[in-house]
């Protein structure tokens, strides 16, 4: 998701695989200096162009990307159509929790007082997917 947000930052072209360097320091430079872990992570996630909320659909990259890579969930890999109701299910879970003025929108203050950072941070290290919450 950081590449692709600097790609568009940067106005790279969509297909190109490789940004430069000077590309990534502007794009912290610009967008993340001197911000906390958490709100960096917000601004990345949020399509928003003021990164003032994070919807539905701002969370498919990220879990397409761990249905691709993560061990815990492999058996979702021969079936496409469920691997697409998981992720669905999964982040209609993570707005009915955070989501506190049931709009269809997390705010960055309903993102920095939930534990889904953490819940994150523990998916990458933990391979069975059943241990995190």
């Amino acid at each position: 998701m950081l590449f692709e947000a600097i790609k568009k930052e940067e106005k790279i072209d969509e297909k190109e695989e490789k940004i430069s360097k000077l590309g990534v320091k502007n794009f912290y430079k610009n967008r993340l200096e001197g911000k906390c872990a958490k709100k960096r992570t917000f601004e990345v996630i949020s399509s928003s162009k003021d990164k003032k909320y994070i919807k539905p659909d701002d969370f498919k990259p990220l879990f397409r990307y761990l249905l691709d890579t993560h061990p815990g969930l492999e058996f979702l890999q021969q079936t496409p159509e469920f691997q697409d109701r998981y992720a669905d299910t999964v982040v209609m879970r993570i707005f009915f929790t955070l989501d506190s003025n049931d709009d269809g929108l997390i705010s960055w203050r309903d993102f920095k007082q939930s534990n889904l950072m953490d819940t994150f941070l523990q998916l990458s290290t933990e391979k069975d997917i059943n241990v995190v919450r």
